[in-house]
């Protein structure tokens, strides 16, 4: 199942100011606690161009770029990125291991700490999922996101993990640590199908504030 059932915070701030922009963006949410291949897929980001990692946190918790405290307990993520602005975007790198700076191995640790060396300018999508959930596009080696995933995740860690059913919760960044331009930077841009909707319920907004305007002034009465 491939749904997107969670959005982070950082995703509604994003449709109030069309764009947001940085060195790095932080995303925190839950998959569906009843079905560990759900999969969270990022708006389109905008990078200008260098070296990216994808930093995830959930699973031993920590202090993410926003400088927010995550719990841990969360579940060893697979992390994929595609390039392009939907479903038809492509694979172009994936991870589910890393130096995991974000805690002590207790017994383990399965963040992912994902670099990606040489990322052209272009629009990306990063599709987040339980391990070992990959998308069908990477384990056939041709394909899009819209293809979905293989359907194997799960929330259970086995030894040398912690041997437990984990959370569904996760939390990670994206961020830039080469630019190939002075910028450098990350641009979070919503779906136009969101703005739209968000147009349209301020123009509503608009209008109802209008009439009660009107009923609360009453008939204007022109008799003299």
């Amino acid at each position: 199942m491939n749904s997107s059932r969670s959005r982070p915070l950082l995703i509604l701030s994003g449709l109030l100011n069309l764009t947001l922009s940085g060195t790095s963006l932080s995303f925190t949410g839950s998959l569906d606690a009843f079905d560990p291949n759900d999969v969270y897929r990022t708006p389109v980001l905008y990078f200008d161009g260098g070296d990216l990692r994808i930093q995830t946190w959930s699973y031993g918790g920590g202090v993410n770029a926003a400088g927010a405290v995550v719990a841990p307990d969360g579940f060893a993520p697979y992390v994929s990125l595609f390039a392009g602005v939907d479903g038809n975007a492509t694979f172009f790198a994936s991870g589910f291991q890393g130096a995991c700076p974000p805690a002590v191995p207790n017994p383990a640790c399965y963040d992912v700490s994902v670099d990606i060396l040489n990322v052209p300018a272009g629009s990306y999508i990063v599709a987040l999922t339980t391990f070992p959930n990959m998308s069908f596009a990477e384990n056939l080696g041709v394909g899009v996101l819209a293809d979905g995933f293989i359907g194997f995740g799960t929330y259970y860690d086995p030894p040398p993990g912690s041997d437990t059913d984990r959370l569904p919760h996760f939390a990670f960044d994206v961020v830039v640590t080469r630019a190939d331009t002075g910028d450098g930077t990350l641009s979070l841009v919503p779906e136009p199908s969101s703005a739209v909707l968000l147009g349209a319920a301020a123009l509503g907004w608009l209008s109802i504030s209008r009439t009660r305007n009107l009923i609360r002034k009453g008939p204007i009465n022109n008799a003299k």
